[in-house]
């Protein structure tokens, strides 16, 4: 019975693929940059796949807008993580200062935040 399930499952993701969560994620980016009450960022330089970081303050919510490298564009792809603590924020700068390791800082304070989107990139 649960095998069934599985099944339909996974061909109803097939027939009718969710396309909406995507732009969703491109819709909260716009606001939450075009509203925010509060910004901070940095640049990462030395970073192999990090051009910078950005942390917003909106709706009292903590947000992160992640540059990433890629080959089409040196500013980078855009990708949005959400509730992130002020904390968390400033440990990944200091950390990576410290450190000298922007990527493994962002990974162990800022990934688990990942806004749960179809696939978090900005469709510029």
């Amino acid at each position: 019975m649960i095998r069934l399930f599985l099944i339909c499952y996974i061909l109803a993701l097939i027939i009718f693929p969710v396309k909406a969560q995507s732009e969703s994620c491109q819709k909260l980016l716009e606001e939450v940059v075009q509203n925010h009450f509060s910004k901070s960022y940095t640049l990462c330089p030395g970073s192999s796949w990090l051009v910078k970081v950005e942390y917003y303050k909106w709706k009292n919510t903590g947000f992160v807008v992640a540059y990433m490298k890629n080959n089409k564009d040196s500013s980078g792809t855009p990708y949005v993580f959400c509730e992130v603590p002020e904390n968390n924020w400033t440990k990944f700068k200091n950390d990576a200062r410290l450190h000298g390791s922007w990527g493994k800082s962002f990974q162990s304070n800022l990934m688990r935040y990942k806004c749960e989107c179809e696939d978090n990139q900005s469709q510029k």
